[in-house]
């Protein structure tokens, strides 16, 4: 959606509103002025992107457990699997 960031140069009100290409700019919704200035926005650093966004917090327990699984197959063991005994790795099925 066209979100943009707006500021009102007669109070200074910083908003944001929905405008699409033909529209005039808004006006202020602290004091009724038509005197409103499309500003620069920043884009969200949580958005859902390749590089560079950051999708969320990383489980460092996680990330541990991912790489002695990795140093486990690098050794010829099978990974060790603490979900389920039901999984592809209890049943030793070879990963690709």
């Amino acid at each position: 959606m066209p979100l943009y960031d707006f500021v009102c140069e007669d109070c200074g009100k910083k908003f944001d509103e929905l405008v699409f290409e033909d529209d005039d700019p808004p006006f202020c919704p602290a004091c009724g002025s038509a005197r409103t200035k499309q500003s620069l926005s920043v884009p969200s650093p949580t958005l859902k992107n390749p590089f560079p966004y950051k999708v969320g917090p990383v489980n460092q327990a996680f990330v541990d457990n991912v790489r002695r699984n990795e140093a486990r197959i690098a050794r010829g063991e099978k990974p060790a699997c603490s979900s389920c005994a039901s999984c592809a790795h209890a049943q030793g099925a070879k990963q690709d």
